[in-house]
C-alpha cells in the first residue's frame, strides 16, 4: 500500500466511541500516512492504549499544560515529513482521505489544505443540519489566495472569510508550521497560521474529495457555551460582531428556526418530531451566546 509523506497528529482526552471509529479508519487509510502521533492529555478510558495499539505513537502531556496551539506545535516539532496533517480526536476521516489533501498541495505556494467536513450517518438531523450549513460541507473545491500587500490591509470579515482553514481535518506544510508556529492558544490557532501564510504571499485550498466526519451533538447548555466562545474569538481577532444587538439575534434566531424546518424536510416524521421541539431551546441559546460573546464590555 503506497504511503504519503504526512504524520497524522490527533489531540485526545478521552476519545471514547468516536476515536475508536476514527483509528479504525487510519488504519484502512490508502494511502496510509508515514507516521500517526497522538498526543494524549491525560485520559483515564484507554484511549492512549488503543492509540498504541492500532499503531500510533503516543506522546504524554499533563492535563494542566495542554493548549491547542502550543500541543499541536509540540506534536508538529517532532514530526519528520513534509506534512502534518491535524484531526480532533472525534473526526473520523474516510479512509481515502489522505490522497486529495495531499494532491491539493502540489503546488509549492499552498500552505495548508481543508477537508469536507459532514456529518456522522448516525447524526442528530439537528446536528446534520447545522454541519451542512457550513462553507467547509461545500461540494466545490477552491483556492484562496490574495497578494500578500492586498492581504495585509484587509480587516474585520474580509480577513476573517479569507481564513478558510480548521484543525478538525487539515494538512500543512511543515516546514512553513516551522516559520510559523502556532501561538499558545486555546482557540483560533488554524486561524493565526492562515494569516501568516496569506500576508507571505502563501495560499489556502479546500479540497471536497478529502471527507472527514464530525458533528457536535450540543444541548442548549453548551451550544451556549459553544457559541458564546466562537463569538469571543470572531469579536478579539477580528473586531467582529457575530450578533451585535438582541435584535440581531432575534433575527438569527428566526433564521435557524426556519432553517431547520427546511433543512428536516424528508427525515422521518417521528424524527423530524422530535427535532423540532429540541430546536427552540437550542437555537436559543446558540444566538443568545453569540450575542453575549459579541458584547465588547464582556471581553477582559
Amino acid at each position: 500500500m503506497a504511503s504519503v509523506p504526512v504524520t497524522i497528529v490527533i489531540p485526545t482526552l478521552d476519545g471514547g466511541a468516536l476515536f475508536q471509529r476514527a483509528l479504525a479508519a487510519l488504519g484502512r487509510a490508502e494511502p496510509r500516512p508515514e507516521r500517526i502521533l497522538v498526543v494524549d492529555s491525560g485520559s483515564e478510558d484507554g484511549s492512549p492504549e488503543r492509540a498504541a495499539a492500532a499503531g500510533a505513537e503516543v506522546l504524554r502531556v499533563a492535563r494542566t499544560e495542554f493548549d491547542h496551539g502550543a500541543t499541536r506545535q509540540l506534536a508538529a516539532a517532532r514530526a519528520t515529513t513534509e506534512f502534518v496533517a491535524f484531526l480532533s480526536q472525534d473526526a473520523v476521516p474516510e479512509p481515502d482521505y489522505l490522497g486529495p489533501l495531499v494532491g491539493a498541495m502540489s503546488d509549492a505556494r499552498m500552505a495548508a489544505a481543508s477537508a469536507r467536513i459532514l456529518p456522522h450517518a448516525d447524526s442528530s438531523p439537528l446536528a446534520r443540519r447545522t454541519v451542512l450549513a457550513s462553507r467547509l460541507a461545500s461540494e466545490q473545491s477552491r483556492v484562496i489566495g490574495v497578494p500578500a500587500e492586498e492581504f495585509v490591509t484587509l480587516c474585520g470579515r474580509a480577513r476573517r472569510d479569507l481564513l478558510l482553514l480548521d484543525n478538525v481535518a487539515s494538512l500543512l506544510r511543515r516546514e512553513l508550521l516551522l516559520r510559523w508556529p502556532f501561538p499558545r492558544t486555546m482557540m483560533g490557532e488554524d486561524a493565526a497560521f492562515a494569516a501568516a501564510a496569506l500576508a507571505h504571499g502563501y495560499r489556502l485550498a479546500f479540497a471536497a474529495g478529502a471527507v472527514v466526519r464530525h458533528a457536535h451533538e450540543h444541548g442548549p447548555l453548551s451550544a451556549f457555551a459553544r457559541y458564546r466562545d466562537d463569538a469571543r474569538f470572531a469579536r478579539r481577532a477580528f473586531d467582529v460582531a457575530v450578533r451585535a444587538n438582541l435584535l440581531h439575534a432575534l433575527r438569527g434566531l428566526a433564521y435557524e428556526l426556519w432553517a431547520d424546518v427546511r433543512g428536516l424536510r424528508g427525515v422521518p416524521l417521528g424524527a423530524r418530531a422530535g427535532a423540532l421541539l429540541r430546536a427552540p431551546p437550542l437555537r436559543t441559546c446558540q444566538v443568545l451566546g453569540q450575542w453575549w460573546g459579541s458584547r465588547p464590555e464582556r471581553l477582559p
